[in-house]
């Protein structure tokens, strides 16, 4: 929309106009903040509008900015209620006689109503699949770019040049046309080139992204790996921009990265589909007999897990990832046998717990208890590897008959709150991931339990244990905010930091927790 400073020579009928175009404007405003729930609030802009208009008539300074405008919401309206095309081409018609009414020497401002009329042409493309409208949107497209050319108005251009990828991109969607993907390819890189990526730092990260999923789209149409190469660049981009906090990368031997924190607003939304998106083309790549330079297949499955365990929970696209994922990893495992070593130790421990005397099943058994906990821990490390629940669950069932098995005597204490520790990690994650407030209260009351029976000198255990019990209290903050929680947190922690050699991973990690908000008390 243009400003225009009033003048003290202005009639009372421009200043009526000029008054009521503001007002129609503030309506508009307040329709879009409202989530479009009013559509009393864009018919009364519209009716605005229109008067304004009718005050100024065709040859006055200000009527094609009156007739852009109306234009404009009237395409709006088109937008949010029933998509009827009669609105849409009032809104091009409208556009059309704006046009008319601007000197094609003002290269700004006439590229940009240029482009304008260019989108109006391409929504009605995208409605009705007639290629008269396709043309349009490129003709007046075009049109546009060359006057931001004449101009050297960077910002038009690249902003004209990204709707030539879209238009050419919904082409491509009917058509599957080679040559419209090649197009919307070509725009959509101009297009990240003529933004400034610091000035426009949010605008020029979603071109990338329109770049790197127009790159995406040719790979999967012609198999051609330089345009999947061209996509994973585009995705480096995206995550060099915003990595996720403290990434993890698996090297095959060990196991996966601990899960990420959830996704807590659209923007993290959004990074975390990124940092998927990355890790899906990274391992497509890998499939295809590629490798791109610096991130290797085994991190494209660590990005896919941790973009995935980033998303929004109980939804599509977090069960999608989540899939993809799996089955990237099931691939691996069935080429390469990573799994073969752990599952023989569960079966191998599943033996020796069947052939142990029944009279072990009715008493405390230290026997039985170190093989409860092994075979714990093995489901909770293939858990890790795999993601999928059950093993989670067998994992939080066999501890705790481990703990039940472990005889009470001091030789076996230390043992005990080792199991505890574990036992209520186990249970914290369920809470986290799972939502279930009971599993809260058991693992605060394994952890305290454990607390009690570590002795002084196991302190690598006993740190443990601190940490675990410290994050347990203020996941018990932030559900009922008693401060004396907090504090409790707090002390456990600082007490878990004084456990922790210096220079130690435990020692950063630690650090970095007590200096997160809820611990800073924020």
């Amino acid at each position: 929309m243009e400003r225009r400073t009033p003048s003290p020579n202005m009639s009372a009928r421009d200043m009526q106009a000029q008054t009521l175009d503001r007002g129609a404007k503030k309506l508009v405003n307040e329709y879009k903040s409202t989530s479009h729930s009013n559509p009393g609030l864009l018919e009364s802009a519209i009716a605005d509008v229109r008067q304004a208009l009718a005050l100024c008539p065709a040859g006055h300074p200000r009527h094609a900015a009156y007739l852009n405008h109306l234009s404009t919401y009237v395409g709006l309206k088109y937008e949010t209620s029933n998509k009827d095309v009669a609105l849409m081409d009032e809104a091009i018609t409208l556009m059309e006689r704006a046009i008319s009414q601007t000197d094609p020497s003002d290269c700004g401002l006439y590229g940009r109503r240029l482009n304008d009329l260019g989108t109006l042409h391409s929504r009605k493309y995208e409605a009705t699949s007639n290629p008269t409208d396709f043309h349009a949107a490129i003709r007046h497209y075009t049109a546009a770019i060359e006057h931001h050319e004449e101009d050297e108005d960077d910002r038009g251009y690249a902003r004209a040049a990204h709707n030539l990828a879209t238009v050419h991109l919904r082409r491509f969607q009917r058509e599957k046309s080679v040559e419209d993907i090649d197009a919307a390819v070509s725009w959509a890189q101009r297009a990240v080139d003529a933004t400034d990526d610091e000035e426009q730092q949010a605008l020029w990260l979603t071109r990338v992204e329109q770049a790197g999923d127009l790159l995406e789209v040719k790979y999967d149409v012609t198999r051609d790996l330089e345009a999947l190469h061209g996509a994973i660049a585009q995705s480096v981009l995206l995550y060099e921009a915003f990595p996720p906090p403290e990434p993890h990368y698996w090297d095959g031997s060990t196991t996966f990265a601990d899960p990420v924190f959830e996704a807590e607003s659209d923007v993290d939304q959004r990074n975390a589909r990124r940092q998927f998106v990355l890790g899906r083309r990274v391992w497509n790549l890998h499939v295809s007999g590629g490798q791109y330079e610096n991130v290797g297949w085994a991190e494209g499955i660590e990005h896919m897990r941790s973009g995935a365990e980033r998303t929004f929970k109980e939804t599509r696209e977090r069960r999608q990832r989540l899939d993809a994922f799996h089955k990237a990893l099931e691939t691996v495992e069935q080429s390469s046998g990573i799994l073969s070593p752990l599952n023989s130790v569960i079966d191998e421990t599943r033996t020796a717990l069947a052939a142990l005397p029944e009279e072990t099943l009715d008493s405390p058994s230290a026997e039985r208890a170190d093989l409860l906990e092994k075979l714990a821990l093995a489901f909770d490390e293939r858990f890790k590897r795999r993601m999928i629940i059950d093993d989670a669950s067998d994992a939080l069932r066999l501890i705790l008959e481990s703990c039940e098995a472990t005889p009470s005597s001091n030789d076996e204490r230390w043992k005990l709150a080792k199991r505890l520790y574990h036992r209520a990690r186990m249970l914290e994650w369920f809470f986290v991931e799972k939502d279930l407030p009971d599993y809260l209260d058991d693992g605060l009351g394994c952890a305290r339990k454990a607390l009690e029976n570590v002795p002084e000198h196991h302190s690598e255990l006993k740190g443990d244990i601190l940490e675990c019990l410290g994050r347990l209290l203020m996941s018990q903050y932030e559900e009922d905010y008693d401060e004396d929680n907090r504090e409790e947190a707090l002390s456990m922690m600082m007490q878990a930091l004084e456990l922790a050699p210096e220079g130690s991973e435990d020692r950063r990690v630690r650090a970095a927790t007590l200096q997160s908000d809820p611990f800073q008390g924020r």
